[in-house]
């Protein structure tokens, strides 16, 4: 049997394909001497849209970075398209930064908070260890109160 370890996988997939990967095609390919900026757009937004999807049928769950890598990629591509003055860039820019803080505070009141899902991700840190040493210490009620 496969060690749950080797299954999961990396955290650093996800931003890789639904952000930087996108954004490079974007940048690199949407010159005319290239594939253009229609092209490029349709080839950046399906790396985000194909993860996405898989995410989806694999696990049963959207994917966060899935999401804001396609309204971004998306909106990019279509500023580009549109020909719309690089202002129109920097507002989406700070746009998608302030759309990941409003869905986690929004997310506060949910049972599920975007915030732990970040924060207390499997792969990236040993959360049974991590709950075992703060219940040792008497610090679960305040590391809750931190986290939220």
């Amino acid at each position: 049997m496969g060690n749950v370890d080797s299954m999961r996988e990396n955290p650093w997939i996800s931003p890789l394909v639904n952000i930087v990967i996108p954004v490079c095609v974007l940048s690199f390919l949407s010159k005319e001497a290239r594939l253009g900026p229609v092209w490029a757009l349709v080839v950046a937004v399906a790396f985000p849209i194909v993860y996405g999807l898989k995410t989806l049928l694999k696990e049963r769950k959207a994917d966060v970075f899935s999401i804001i890598g396609l309204i971004s990629v998306l909106l990019t591509g279509v500023f580009g398209i549109l020909s719309l003055p690089k202002q129109w860039v920097a507002v989406k820019e700070g746009m998608v930064p302030l759309l990941v803080g409003l869905l986690i505070v929004g997310s506060l009141k949910t049972p599920f908070p975007l915030i732990k899902k970040l924060m207390l991700s499997e792969a990236v840190f040993d959360v049974e260890r991590l709950w075992n040493a703060l219940r040792g210490k008497g610090n679960v009620e305040r590391f809750e109160k931190r986290l939220v």
